[in-house]
């Protein structure tokens, strides 16, 4: 599922977000609303790519672990397990040197555009002629581009958090399962008192 979110949010939406840029970049607006198109198009670009990486890289690294705790114990087993382990560690280096800061700088992006998305109104009565330091609103075209942008985060946001409570909801109901099981073969095991005295 991580894999299908930086696929949309890492990727689709930048490309969208650069295609809306190079459309619409060059429209009067009174906020850096193209500026900021551009930026989230770069940023989310590169994180979604490497994101996606690293997912790709984990998957083989689990897959790699699964296989190696088959094997009998022994050198081929430390081996196949050390070099899975090596993998999860060059993916953590590269989560927090690289995804990290560029998640941190994304976030604080992501909010200061919707001040400037947010923060103007959209314009269709825009002479060529207009000048810049009188000028008010935004083009109606690029303002609604950067807005498509936003509705479709806040709508990866809110399938995000619906998501995270399923899943949690899942793992929570095996591991209530999982308990109950172990406490009946807890109860299972011990001593009746009545039969201990016959």
């Amino acid at each position: 599922m991580m894999a299908c979110l930086n696929v949309v949010s890492g990727i689709i939406l930048p490309y969208m977000a650069y295609y809306y840029y190079l459309q619409y970049g060059d429209r009067m607006c009174s906020k850096p609303v193209a500026g900021w198109l551009y930026t989230y198009a770069m940023v989310s670009a590169t994180t979604g790519i490497i994101g996606l990486w690293a997912n790709f890289k984990q998957l083989g690294a689990i897959a790699q672990l699964q296989r190696a705790q088959a094997l009998p114990e022994g050198p081929e087993k430390e081996q196949a397990t050390a070099e899975a382990m090596i993998t999860f560690g060059s993916i953590g280096c590269i989560v927090c040197c690289i995804l990290f800061p560029l998640g941190v700088f994304s976030f604080f992006w992501w909010v200061k555009g919707n001040f400037d998305v947010w923060g103007t109104y959209p314009r269709t009565d825009i002479r060529p002629d207009e000048p810049w330091a009188d000028f008010k609103g935004c083009d109606a075209d690029l303002l609604n581009a950067a807005r498509t942008i936003y509705f479709w985060t806040y709508g990866i946001i809110l399938f995000s958090c619906f998501s995270f409570c399923a899943v949690m909801g899942v793992v929570l109901a095996a591991a209530e399962e999982a308990a109950g099981e172990a406490r009946a073969e807890e109860l299972a095991r011990r001593p009746r008192h009545g039969a201990a005295m016959l």
